[in-house]
């Protein structure tokens, strides 16, 4: 119930020089499990950003559809350098998740293969049409790595001066150095240890 970019890290294997994805820190999972503190007061738990409408009404009614969201606006973030809702706070950002549709990437971002527009569209549907589990998420995944060749899409990154760095709100830093940004298939695929198939 916290997936966000800051929780999700890439460890690279020294042996194989292959990166892998690490989804770290729990924290909230383990306070809302069996303590009672959600059951009882339906405490706002997670980062508003990449929080889903049913956690944003209630954290009662966040289950692991909750964090298949999470991860569309992950991916949603990576592919377009946006966001499929805004607000001007944390309070309007919340009761925009909520209330209203989300941005259809087509619309952000309609270079992108259609498959994969349909991926990030089905992560950010209502609970019940948004895909069901994370093997069902990885299984079209992978299938769309097979089928379309995507290492000429470039993910978002801050335009900054050669060599330069930026720091983002969130406190991160990127920097930039021309021809060391893959394209999204050598991303994806270096980071389930597949690197070699992306060359």
């Amino acid at each position: 119930r916290d997936l966000k970019p800051a929780n999700i890290f890439l460890h690279k294997d020294r042996a194989t020089g292959y990166a892998s994805s690490k989804v770290l820190d729990f924290g909230v999972s383990k306070l809302t499990v069996d303590d009672g503190v959600a059951t009882h007061t339906g405490s706002l738990l997670g980062s508003p950003r990449y929080m889903s409408p049913e956690q944003a009404i209630s954290a009662t009614a966040a289950d692991a559809r909750s964090d298949i969201w999470s991860i569309g606006v992950v991916l949603f973030e990576a592919l377009t350098g946006r966001f499929p809702h805004d607000g001007d706070s944390s309070n309007n950002l919340i009761i925009a998740i909520a209330t209203k549709p989300p941005k259809s990437i087509q619309s952000v971002a309609p270079q992108l293969p259609r498959s994969l527009q349909m991926l990030v569209d089905d992560c950010l549907r209502p609970t019940d049409h948004r895909i069901q589990s994370v093997s069902l998420l990885l299984d079209r995944m992978l299938a769309i790595l097979a089928t379309e060749d995507l290492r000429d899409v470039p993910l978002a990154r801050p335009t900054v001066a050669k060599g330069k760095s930026r720091a983002r709100p969130d406190g991160l830093a990127f920097r930039t150095t021309p021809g060391q940004i893959p394209g999204l298939a050598t991303t994806m695929l270096e980071a389930h240890g597949l690197g070699a198939l992306a060359r």
